[in-house]
């Protein structure tokens, strides 16, 4: 999915910087301090269990809100040429490029759980959230300006009104290039984000929270059985 940073002034979007999934999640968590698990690396056992006396918690909830990932991408991608305000940006993802008609929407917030134990093969597993909110749903390409390959229109118009927000998931893992470690984003090939219980529950939080529906009583039974509700 193509990715762009575009400025909005008089309801009109213009896109100063394509940008990728890394610009997106990984460099802004890495500048926030985000990504290094921070609790003890003791691993998990062949049945996916810590070994007895480890701190029980597999992983770290993290939050990095819209503001926080436009103040990093302007830093590194705008050298030079930052708008006055940080607020007239925005991040846009056209979510199916590969379509005749577009799908438009802009990165609300991204929220993340680092597995603090899990260490199979050297590389973190740390599943991601992103939070959409629909510009455009089902637009014709000519009528948005784009005109072969799979890029972002600009300029373009703002709705009439906002979209309905969507979740997304990716998961992040650490690889090593030419003896260098990179932190770098992975889309699942054959499945999306593999989630403990923690995990799911931090997200289905998150998610209840940002659609604002009242939390319902978990009694032991809802996939919702965190303390965070």
């Amino acid at each position: 999915m193509p990715f762009g940073l575009y400025e909005v002034s008089g309801g009109t979007y213009t896109l100063l910087a394509g940008l990728n999934i890394d610009d997106i999640v990984v460099e802004p968590a890495k500048a926030h301090g985000l990504l290094l698990p921070t609790s003890s690396t003791a691993t998990l056992d062949d049945q996916g269990c810590l070994p007895p006396g480890v701190w029980s918690k597999l992983g770290v909830p993290w939050h990095l809100a819209e503001s926080k990932i436009i103040e990093v991408i302007a830093t590194h991608r705008l050298s030079g040429s930052t708008p006055s305000s940080l607020s007239s940006l925005k991040v846009v993802v056209n979510i199916t490029p590969a379509r005749p008609t577009v799908h438009l929407a802009e990165i609300k917030g991204v929220w993340g759980y680092t597995y603090t134990h899990w260490r199979g093969h050297g590389q973190y597993w740390i599943p991601v959230m992103l939070k959409l909110q629909s510009l455009w749903l089902d637009v014709p390409r000519s009528s948005l300006g784009i005109r072969g390959g799979v890029g972002l229109p600009t300029p373009f118009s703002a709705p009439p009104k906002p979209g309905r927000v969507h979740f997304e998931f990716f998961y992040i893992t650490e690889i090593i290039r030419k003896k260098e470690r990179k932190l770098t984003v992975a889309l699942g090939s054959f499945n999306h984000p593999l989630l403990s219980g923690e995990a799911l529950a931090y997200f289905t939080c998150v998610m209840r929270k940002e659609l604002m529906n009242e939390p319902r009583p978990c009694g032991g039974l809802d996939i919702c059985g965190c303390d965070q509700c």
